[in-house]
């Protein structure tokens, strides 16, 4: 068996995702209550996706081996 993936190596892409995402989060425009609005969307998905990922990734290692 040969790992598909190292959790520690997930992990760190998990966040790279996640700090490209805040950064374009970050350039957004929040003039309008509608931008404001939508901003507000956008960062709650961004925290509940992130959480997510990070869970799967904390999975037993075992669940990353082929067969």
């Amino acid at each position: 068996m040969f790992p598909l993936c190292l959790p520690g190596s997930l992990i760190l892409l998990v966040h790279q995702v996640r700090d490209a995402k805040i950064k374009v989060l970050a350039s957004l425009k929040q003039e309008t209550d509608e931008e404001r609005l939508e901003w507000k969307e956008l960062s709650a998905l961004l925290k509940v996706s992130t959480e997510n990922l990070l869970r799967i990734c904390l999975l037993p290692s075992f669940y990353f081996l082929l067969p």
